[in-house]
């Protein structure tokens, strides 16, 4: 389990810590996976601990996230889809030197079709 967490925390803090115009959400999205299977083949004794709790939550959460990621990092969003998404969130943040720690504070989940109704109309935008 120690192992584990090891690479799970040397793993989420380089994700959070990334730029978010840098991140490599294909390669992250693997590693969250791999992790996520590590997790589920722990030995039962294990799985109660809190640190393996605390790891598989944060890790499922990551993932969850991924897709809406992967949305917002496609090169039709621009400045302007950006100040939408601060709009439809409620949270105002600088763009120059946006971390995904800070993209994934914001909860996207929880604006989920709204994220992806961005996402279209900016992609139908570029189209134009």
């Amino acid at each position: 389990l120690y192992g584990l967490y090891e690479e799970f925390s040397k793993l989420t803090q380089t994700f959070q810590a990334s730029l978010w115009t840098a991140v490599d959400l294909i390669t992250t999205e693997q590693e969250l996976q791999h992790l996520q299977t590590s997790l589920s083949n722990l030995a039962p004794d294990l799985r109660l601990k809190d640190a393996f709790r605390e790891m598989l939550n944060t890790v499922v959460e990551q993932l969850e996230a991924v897709p809406l990621l992967k949305l917002l990092s496609c090169p039709s969003i621009r400045d302007r889809h950006w100040r939408e998404v601060m709009h439809i969130t409620g949270v105002t943040f600088p763009l120059e030197g946006l971390t995904i720690s800070k993209v994934l504070s914001l909860n996207l989940n929880a604006c989920k079709h709204k994220i992806e109704e961005l996402a279209r109309t900016a992609k139908a935008e570029a189209h134009l």
